[in-house]
């Protein structure tokens, strides 16, 4: 029988609150661990970049039950309106607001098909965008018992000191975000 597990944590930021939540559904259930915490990652910006303020929400799901689907999402609590700001191997999203800014980012399909390729997602298009939020669906996984996901939320004054900081922040890969956690 299918169980699932929901895990949550809030970052406040100079927009607005954004709450993320991690929605698990597994195939049988089993001795799992599902973890969501906040990381601050370790920076690898290029040269004079700087940014405010960067954490990420880990999600990491182990053990003997079988990942069935998966939600991931970052939700504004509030009227904002974001705008993608996707790249190579980049789902992201802005929101901007009395001189602030603040950049969310996850892998897109391509590469996270490259760290998890039973997850067969690289021609999808797995993240969705709405005005407030980004989600990071997964549906119909095949056999996978461990994995692990990320959005990251960096903050910066707007206009930066140097155009496209908080987006370069974001990117940041998923190994170093493990090394930090």
């Amino acid at each position: 029988m299918p169980t699932e597990i929901i895990r949550s944590l809030s970052y406040d930021t100079a927009v607005g609150r954004f709450d993320v939540t991690a929605a698990v559904t597994l195939k049988f259930e089993g001795k799992t661990e599902v973890i969501l915490k906040s990381v601050v990652p370790k920076q690898k910006l290029p040269e004079g970049m700087t940014v405010q303020r960067c954490r990420a929400a880990v999600l990491s799901i182990s053990g003997d039950a079988k990942l069935s689907s998966l939600t991931f999402s970052v939700f504004l609590d509030g009227d904002l309106e974001g705008h993608p700001c996707t790249g190579q191997g980049l789902d992201a999203q802005e929101w901007s607001d009395n001189g602030k800014l603040v950049v969310v980012g996850t892998e897109d399909g391509e590469w996270l098909d490259n760290r998890l390729p039973s997850l067969q997602c690289n021609d999808k298009a797995i993240v969705s965008y709405s005005p407030i939020s980004m989600t990071l669906e997964l549906t119909n996984i095949p056999i996978i018992t461990s994995a692990s996901f990320h959005f990251i939320i960096a903050e910066n004054n707007d206009p930066e000191d140097i155009d496209a900081s908080a987006w370069f922040a974001v990117d940041c890969p998923h190994h170093l975000l493990l090394s930090t956690a």
